[in-house]
């Protein structure tokens, strides 16, 4: 567990990332400036440097009220068992009101009941990664741990990531929180996506993995913030906000399009779903699939895709056609009709593999290559 530091000098770097959620917070009402608090001020003996977007405060810990800053975001300094490559005690923020056991289990989480419980989960696992690596600290507090709601840690991420001269990062994080305020929906649709990553992918480990670093699981909540605009007629700014997330995240939805809850947008890169398209609930998705139209004129022109399919990647679905629940489409498949439930579909053009049913969705258990063995007994690479 996490001490208060006694005495001794210690460093407090408050750099981009920091620095940028407490300007948006103080737009927010809620905090001051850690930079205001600090610069400027001759508090228990403080050395106060500066160098463009990062500040230094040298002082003893054992005088944390001088750090007005600090008491003011109601963070303790604490220190962490382990020393950085200078052989200094290592040191992050942590709130007040985070309390983390090393020990606890945390298998048996595998489906928090409600966003908030998810997002306590998250917190947790932000914490001990602080410890474990200092040098993303200040990463996981800005991020994480200063947030009280997973819509909040959403906005703040894609506010940074999406930023742009068009539209500021704090632009971004209060159009995105109004959305989450206003759509409860969209906080559940979210929570549901993480859930769906952390169930189906065997390379994520933590909640918290999608939310930091899978850029998938990114374009999709981003993507349903501009569906909601698209719906309130803001569709200047919806298509605004699609080209963004396709020139950051290389995903390319479009706003009008219709997702459902609990997707896996598996690596991401290279996905395509044009303005008719509708994907249902429990489905996953992988890298270079094209969810595509047939011809210009504006009516529905592009696929429907059932509840719990599992799509290859490089597969190219064309048409207003149905792909039902269940289905699975072979990695590489170009699929041009329409696919009835519980089947699977490979080649091109892909066809419906005479073998019995699927007995449950491909989307929960990811297996693309069962279907091999039934049919190609010499199959060999």
């Amino acid at each position: 567990m996490a001490t208060k530091c006694g005495m001794g000098l210690g460093f407090l770097n408050v750099g981009r990332a920091t620095h940028g959620w407490l300007g948006y917070a103080e737009r927010r009402g809620f905090i001051v400036s850690m930079r205001k608090a600090f610069l400027g001020r001759d508090t228990c003996g403080a050395q106060v440097t500066t160098s463009g977007m990062r500040s230094r405060v040298v002082c003893s810990w054992e005088d944390t009220s001088a750090f007005v800053g600090v008491r003011r975001v109601r963070n303790q300094i604490v220190q962490l068992n382990r020393t950085n490559r200078n052989g200094r005690p290592s040191t992050v923020m942590i709130p007040e009101n985070d309390k983390f056991d090393q020990n606890t289990h945390m298998e048996g989480l595998s489906c928090p009941s409600c966003p908030a419980e998810l997002f306590e989960v998250i917190r947790q696992e932000a914490l001990q990664d602080s410890k474990d690596e200092p040098a993303l600290a200040s990463f996981m507090y800005s991020t994480i741990l200063s947030h009280k709601t997973l819509g909040a840690a959403i906005a703040f991420l894609l506010g940074n990531k999406l930023a742009s001269p068009a539209l500021l990062d704090t632009q971004i994080m209060m159009l995105f929180l109004q959305i989450f305020d206003t759509h409860e929906e969209v906080t559940r649709q979210m929570a549901a996506d993480i859930v769906a990553v952390y169930d189906r992918d065997p390379a994520c480990e933590k909640y918290s993995t999608p939310l930091l670093n899978f850029k998938g699981f990114q374009a999709i909540q981003a993507y349903r913030v501009t569906h909601c605009l698209w719906n309130q007629n803001r569709k200047a700014l919806a298509l605004a906000l699609q080209s963004r997330i396709s020139e950051v995240f290389h995903v390319d939805i479009h706003p009008a399009a219709k997702i459902g809850s609990g997707l896996l947008l598996d690596h991401a890169t290279g996905v395509v779903i044009g303005e008719t398209a509708v994907v249902g609930n429990n489905v996953s998705i992988l890298h270079h699939v094209t969810l595509g139209g047939t011809g210009a004129e504006g009516k529905d022109r592009h696929p429907k895709i059932g509840d719990g399919a599992l799509i290859g990647a490089g597969s190219t679905i064309l048409g207003n056609i149905r792909i039902g629940n269940g289905v699975k489409i072979g990695a590489g498949s170009v699929v041009l009709t329409p696919i009835p439930d519980y089947e699977t579909a490979v080649g091109v053009p892909a066809r419906i593999l005479k073998t019995k049913k699927l007995a449950q969705e491909p989307s929960i258990n990811m297996d693309h290559t069962s279907f091999m063995s039934e049919i190609w007994d010499d199959y060999m690479i």
